[in-house]
């Protein structure tokens, strides 16, 4: 059986859109919970990482290949991941 990447059947351009939509679906799904005070309006300083987030895409956009761009999947999550768990705390914290 052959096993086949999501590259495979959509193609590197689409599958390029894909991945992009996964971040830009993220941070709307951010604003959206700010919105209807699901996390506090202080989450809205994650927004602050984007360039870093969008400097990493700029630089997979141009070449893709695992044993040298993964890592900026890597790093971008634990930007991700570290400003938001930041961002909530300070927001819960200061009731902002």
């Amino acid at each position: 059986m052959k096993r086949h990447t999501i590259v495979y059947y959509l193609g590197r351009s689409k599958s390029l859109i894909l991945y992009d939509s996964f971040y830009v679906i993220g941070f709307l799904l951010l604003l959206f919970s700010v919105i209807l005070k699901l996390q506090p309006i202080a989450s809205l300083l994650t927004f602050a990482i984007v360039p870093l987030i969008w400097h990493n895409l700029v630089i997979f956009h141009k070449k893709q290949v695992k044993k040298e761009t993964f890592i900026l999947s890597i790093k971008n999550l634990l930007f991700i991941s570290v400003a938001q768990t930041l961002t909530v705390a300070i927001g819960v914290f200061l009731h902002f």
